[in-house]
Formats: C-alpha cells, structure tokens, sequence
C-alpha cells in the first residue's frame, strides 16, 4: 500500500516532536493510543471512544481522575517488551517535561499527575475538570504511547528508529520514504496488506501522476483552486475521501515586529482580506470562519452570533482609512516567509494580491516546508500561517495558538504555537481559558469559549482565515473499510484491502 503525502521530507516519527501533519500518517499506524475514536469520525463524548491500549476506564464524577486499565500481553514492536502503565506515565510526563521542548505540552497543563498503582492501571489526575479529556488530551498525536526503554535507549535516534505497539512497525526512514511493515504480534486487527509506503511528493503534479499512473494508492489532495477536479476529470473513477471540518487556517501577527504591532494596521488588514473570496476558492468550499473554532464546533462564533463590530466583512475603503491613520496613507511593504505546499503557497498567493488593493505589498519568498516550520518555531516569521487540525474541543485552540506558555523564542526552545506572542507582547487570553477549563457546566464553559473567541476578533494577534476540508484521492482498488466523515487529518489503514 502506497501513500503519497504533500510535504518535501519527513520531519520526525516521534509523536511528541510532530509539527508537520503529513507526518501522522506513519505516527498513527507505530503506536497505540488508549482509546481511540471511531474510524473515520470525532468522538463526540468519552462514550464514543473504543478500548485500544486501555480494555477499560472510569471517571470520577468531577471529571479529575481518569483511570485506565491497561490490557494485558501487549508487546512493543522488535522484542522490546510488554507495554504497561509505566510506559504510559513516561508518555504523559515526557511530553509535559520542559525540557523535552515539546510543542504539544501546553496542552497538557491540565494534568497534574500520572499514577501507577501497579503494571496494568494508570490513574491520570487533572487540574480541573475536563469532560473533553478524551478527545482533548488522551487522543491527541502526542498521547500516543511509546516505549520508555527504546526511548531512553536510542534518544535523539527514536525519531527515525520509533518503537510503538501499533499494527504497523518502523523498516526504514529516509528524508523521502517512510516504510513500514506488518507487526506479527499486533494485538488488535492485523493489516490486511503487510507492508505500507509513506512517499512524500512535494510537487503536486508529481503528486497528481503517480495517483493517475498508478505508482500511489492514496495521496493528499492538492489544495489549488481547480487541482482536485482537473485529476477527477482525467480519471472520473478515483475516490474522495472528505473530512469536514478539515484543517483549521489562521495566520499570526507578530505583534514584537512594526507595523503589525499597531492594532489599526492590524484591523486594515481584516477589512483587506475577502474571507468569502478565500472561503469559495478551496475545494470543498467550507462555511465561513469567524474565530478560532469553525462553526460546527460548540461555543463558536457563526453567522448568527458574530457581533457586527467583529465580523470585519470584507471592505477596502475600511482598510485604506486604518491604514492612513496608522501613518501609511501609500500602504507599506513588509517581508513574509512562508511555505512552498501547495495548500500554504496558494492561500498566501491570494492574501497577497488582496492586500496589494490597498497598498499592502506582501515580499513573499516561498521555501521548503520543513525549513518554514524550522523558521516559525525560531521566530523568524512575522504573518505566520498556520494549517492543522483540531477535534471538536473549543478551548484547544486557544492553547495551542495563543497561551503565554506557548510563546517561540529565537532560539527555538519555545516549541509552541503561539507565533503572535499573544499573553506576552500584549495582554491575552490565558486568564480567560484557564476559566473556561476550570468550568464544570459545559453550557457556562462553551459561554466563557465565545467570550473568548470576541476578546481574540477584539486584539486581532492572528486572522482565522477559513477551515479546508480535509481531502485524499484514491484508487477504487483500495478499500480502507470505513466512510470518512469527520476526522483529523489522517487515518488507519489496518483495515484496508485491495479489491479488484
């Protein structure tokens, strides 16, 4: 089974590390999660989650102590022996560990401890309660559960050499090619195709001949506007696997570079850019964006909610009058680094020429995708585009994108999200989510998310942009044994088949 992924090189296998998308689909056939929700959609509720690591759990009635009961007999790939609830402590105090530099680790600030009370029980108790925790926290790329002896055997080596307890296991990696093959003692389904190849095709007409050749059985659908339809018309056979909502889209300010630091040129540069104009030029086109959340998330921000003053519908006129009381009545020029993806390159194309009708010259240089998240996390960039995907859990991306703890630094060690600086350029929202988290009535806590959503509209430290349905062409002789739905953007194919 060959997949082609939109990225020029695989950045990590390690789950912890992950900051390129395209990586998961390695990651989630390696390791193992706790629970993992249904095929092809988001868990709803804990009660939609299926045992995968964990036969069972309970919850304490407060939604704080999360016990797991680990299954018994499960085996890490390569004779490195029985996973148990010491493995999954290491999982959780690794990626809440400062000094492993994790990107994903302000999610965890939740979690106050992880417990063993003996080999096949982890108690996870948090902060403050989280009915999401499921979704929010335990079924997160980062959750995944390694192997604490590989882990401290191989250090630095573990992101090319992972060892999990998935149903596929590590052959090689090389820049270009992740391949992996069938693990004998997988407790779960064994593949029904024994061996997996994740190519990475940066280029997407590359991308868009080997799907229509036959040298791929899946790819990552090109993001330009018509590329998806211009493969469908030369082979009307091909399958599309849609997950809505898809990838979120947002772009950061960097509120510690001039003029991006003046709210007024920030403001111009909302009323500047034609949301509805983006939102039809992506295929699938997808429901505008207001805040962070896409409106199918609770607590988001939609058509019906939106205050006036924060909408910023689309008008130049708006834009030039803010930009001429900033001091820039001819506009002004300022440099952006970004990526040369098709689904980044594309989207900063159009931003472009846009805020080129008031004045706005963007100096776009376009570089390869790893080096551009290479720059972000080392705070290079100064409107910073973002494209991932979250589940439907409102306060996640408040913590990802804009928490203080989640601030990068020049020298790459803050490997958060926060590109903006938000919470510490100027005042954020940290106060506000931490409430939010903290409230047990889940009506009061999606409030206290909109609230959240308006103060962000309010300071303007990113523009949400729009969200992209989520898209992979395949090949009819691949059946994967479910219907896409909603999901992040991978999934397992363990169940997958070739069919005549």
């Amino acid at each position: 089974m060959r997949l082609g992924m939109g990225a020029a090189q695989v950045v990590t296998v390690d789950p912890i590390y992950l900051n390129q998308g395209v990586d998961n689909w390695a990651i989630t056939h390696v390791f193992d999660f706790l629970a993992r929700a249904p095929l092809g959609r988001f868990g709803a509720s804990p009660a939609e989650f299926t045992p995968e690591l964990a036969e069972s759990w309970t919850i304490s009635p407060d939604s704080r102590v999360w016990t797991f009961h680990i299954r018994k007999g499960v085996m890490f790939h390569k004779g490195y022996g029985e996973l148990t609830a010491e493995d999954v402590k290491f999982t959780f105090d690794r990626v809440r560990d400062p000094k492993q530099g994790s990107g994903a680790a302000i999610i965890y600030s939740n979690v106050d401890s992880v417990e063993t009370p003996d080999p096949y029980t982890a108690v996870i108790r948090l902060k403050q309660p989280d009915p999401f925790f499921m979704s929010s926290t335990v079924h997160l790329t980062s959750s995944n559960i390694v192997c604490k002896k590989a882990v401290l055997e191989k250090g630095d080596k573990f992101a090319r050499d992972p060892i999990g307890s998935g149903p596929y296991q590590m052959v090689s990696v090389t820049p270009k090619l992740v391949t992996l093959t069938a693990n004998p003692d997988y407790f779960g389904q064994k593949p029904n195709i024994p061996n997996m190849e994740v190519s990475y095709i940066l280029d997407t007409s590359a991308r868009a001949l080997a799907i229509l050749g036959g040298q791929v059985d899946m790819i990552l659908a090109p993001a330009g506007p018509g590329a998806i339809n211009s493969i469908v018309q030369k082979n009307p056979k091909l399958i599309l696997d849609v997950a809505l909502p898809g990838n979120s889209v947002s772009v950061a300010f960097n509120l510690n570079h001039k003029p991006l630091d003046d709210l007024r040129v920030r403001q111009a540069f909302m009323y500047a850019i034609n949301k509805e104009e983006i939102r039809k030029s992506v295929t699938p086109a997808t429901p505008r964006v207001y805040g962070l959340n896409p409106p199918s998330v609770p607590g988001a921000l939609t058509d019906q909610n939106c205050p006036a003053a924060l909408r910023y519908d689309f008008n130049p006129a708006k834009a030039k009058q803010l930009l001429a009381e900033a001091g820039f009545p001819n506009g002004f020029a300022f440099p952006v680094i970004s990526s040369v993806r098709d689904d980044f390159s594309s989207l900063m194309l159009i931003i472009a020429e846009q805020l080129r009708q008031v004045g706005v010259k963007m100096d776009l240089k376009l570089i390869d995708h790893a080096a551009y998240h290479e720059a972000d996390v080392r705070d290079l960039c100064n409107f910073t585009m973002r494209i991932g995907s979250y589940p439907p859990v409102p306060t996640q991306p408040f913590q990802n994108e804009l928490m203080a703890a989640g601030n990068v630094q020049p020298d790459g060690k803050g490997r958060g999200n926060n590109f903006s600086h938000y919470g510490v350029a100027i005042p954020g929202i940290d106060d506000m989510v931490a409430q939010a988290m903290a409230e047990p009535e889940l009506g009061k806590r999606l409030a206290l998310c909109g609230r959240i959503e308006e103060k962000i509209l309010t300071d303007l430290p990113l523009v949400s942009l729009c969200t992209t349905a989520y898209v992979v062409i395949r090949n009819p002789r691949l059946d994967i044994g479910f219907k896409v739905d909603s999901s992040l953007g991978y999934w397992r194919l363990n169940q997958a088949k070739f069919v005549a």
